[in-house]
């Protein structure tokens, strides 16, 4: 569920690029996309790409909404957003002249803890506190606590949305894993073709039939079957040849056992 995700997402244990790499699943690091090397789970965030770009901007609009629907400061919304904005650009940090409730307090208290911890939900307590004096005197029946969590939980929707986007870029038709696949779809698939009829039955060289050109135009599917059968045939060759040819013959025999049986009522004679 969320939790699982937000404890492996926060701790770098999710399946980023340096992740599958680390783990032997795949020979590189890179970003699905952007193609920048190392990805991890805080480029996750700060993908430059223009999509994840306006995924981010999208989420950052949704957690102004969020502060307002919350009753929060204007002028600590105004720290929160302005903050994770630089964050993700990589600029200064946004210091507040102001600090009517504590907020240039909470900017500096979370400065020496980090930006980074910040957007992954690692607050500094002032941001509570600074809060809580707004909704005393403005909204006294309201929590500081409930605003905290209301808040966090938006960002770690941010996270999760941002990391959905950037598996569906991978995984769409036409994206990196799917080039990837028909890459080596078509590499392998020309490698058991060269073979020519090497190892392979006399039932299955139907298998060879195709030219090579339409095998390759194939759907990803049917190259998958292609490759999958004509291994299998070579092997049960590799293994017992013996067998593989008793096979062949039986199944010649039981053709043509079907070609000679008189036709049911109402079926055509076949036609030699």
């Amino acid at each position: 569920g969320m939790q699982r995700f937000w404890v492996k997402f926060s701790t770098g244990f999710l399946g980023t690029g340096r992740k599958q790499r680390e783990r032997g699943y795949q020979d590189h690091d890179e970003c699905p996309r952007c193609k920048a090397v190392d990805e991890d789970n805080v480029h996750v965030l700060r993908c430059p790409s223009p999509e994840a770009n306006k995924k981010w901007d999208e989420n950052i609009r949704a957690i102004q909404l969020e502060l307002n629907r919350n009753h929060t400061a204007p002028t600590i919304a105004t720290a929160i957003l302005e903050n994770l904005k630089a964050w993700h650009s990589g600029t200064g940090p946004f210091i507040p002249q102001s600090n009517q409730w504590g907020e240039r307090d909470a900017v500096l208290a979370q400065q020496r803890l980090g930006w980074t911890n910040f957007t992954f939900g690692r607050w500094h307590y002032q941001w509570s506190r600074s809060q809580q004096r707004y909704l005393l005197l403005h909204h006294p029946r309201r929590s500081s606590k409930r605003w905290t969590i209301a808040i966090i939980h938006k960002m770690y929707m941010t996270a999760w949305d941002l990391w959905d986007h950037r598996n569906k870029t991978l995984h769409a038709p036409g994206g990196p894993k799917s080039l990837a696949e028909r890459t080596q779809l078509t590499m392998d698939i020309t490698t058991e073709y060269e073979q020519g009829l090497t190892g392979i039955g006399a039932m299955d060289r139907v298998l060879m039939q195709e030219p090579l050109a339409k095998i390759l135009g194939g759907t990803t599917s049917s190259q998958r079957k292609w490759l999958q059968s004509i291994r299998l045939a070579r092997q049960a060759r590799q293994h017992d040849p013996a067998l593989a040819e008793r096979l062949t013959l039986q199944r010649q025999q039981e053709l043509m056992h079907r070609w000679l049986q008189p036709a049911t009522p109402g079926q055509p004679q076949p036609h030699g």
